[in-house]
């Protein structure tokens, strides 16, 4: 019997298609490194440039993945719903961009440790990746409040969503919570008197985050070892009412008052949501 396209479309794991599989594999994951010069970016970029139907790809066991061979796949993959590019240091901006440039229909993305993305890449998923259900931003030294305030805005459908070592990240980069109230500069009068606060760095100067809405699908979220405090756990049990998962290990700038705002989260939750059966707070403040 011959089979369909849609049928023979299969998956390869940790070995690159042969010319006659490139058709039609669908599903293409390189978790461990193969033999020396297995998986040079030259292979990989004639790879893609051949495999026109692939829906998920898993490079991390890929690591000289450049952009070049992220832009063919772009350019290729127009039915890409996955990637997972963790530990691809040669990747950067311009990999990334042109991903978004393409409108896939991305619904999981995976970039721990790619560590020369910047704001202006992640702000552009955010915004033009509508149908995001997983982001994995974990070891971004370059990631600022910036482009994660975007996720907050613009990525209404993630589920998942994890940060962790990411040491920029500090409370601006959250929904701030309700009653924040923005301290009063004092008065000058007559040129005496102290003067206002000056900002340190730019990022002092950004508004708190204020969120018309509230993150309904959200229901993991890593932070840890963020540098965040109370606060920011206040506005992010109030704007993601059904977390149930919220890891804050190594975050050693939290205070009791942390739990106690997720303590009142978790009953409210709880009242509000029949059928739960399981909240999972992982909580670990340090030494």
């Amino acid at each position: 019997m011959i089979q369909s396209l849609h049928e023979d479309m299969f998956r390869i794991s940790d070995k690159l298609p042969t010319e006659e599989e490139q058709r039609r594999v669908r599903h293409l994951i390189l978790q461990n490194p193969g033999e020396d010069g297995a998986f040079t970016d030259d292979k990989l970029a004639l790879t893609f440039s051949r495999c026109p139907h692939l829906e998920t790809v898993v490079l991390s066991g890929a690591p000289e993945t450049t952009d070049r061979t992220i832009v063919l796949l772009a350019q290729t993959a127009t039915n890409l719903h996955g990637l997972n590019l963790s530990n691809c240091v040669e990747v950067t901006d311009v990999g990334l961009l042109e991903l978004t440039n393409k409108s896939l229909p991305l619904q999981w993305l995976i970039l721990n440790g790619v560590k020369g993305l910047t704001d202006p890449s992640i702000s552009a998923v955010a915004k033009t990746c509508s149908r995001l259900i997983e982001l994995e931003l974990c070891d971004l030294p370059l990631l600022t409040p910036v482009s994660v305030r975007d996720i907050w805005s613009y990525s209404r459908k993630l589920r998942t969503l994890r940060l962790a070592n990411c040491p920029l990240l500090s409370d601006k980069a959250f929904p701030s919570p309700p009653s924040l109230v923005l301290p009063e500069e004092p008065e000058v009068e007559d040129g005496e008197g102290p003067h206002p606060h000056q900002p340190t760095t730019w990022l002092e100067i950004i508004p708190p985050l204020i969120l018309p809405h509230t993150t309904e699908n959200l229901r993991v979220l890593d932070l840890s070892s963020c540098k965040i405090t109370d606060g920011a756990v206040d506005g992010i049990v109030t704007h993601a009412p059904r977390i149930q998962t919220l890891i804050l290990s190594g975050c050693s700038m939290l205070t009791d008052r942390a739990l106690e705002s997720i303590y009142r989260a978790v009953f409210q939750v709880a009242r509000s949501c029949t059928e739960l059966r399981c909240v999972d707070v992982a909580l670990d403040f340090g030494a």
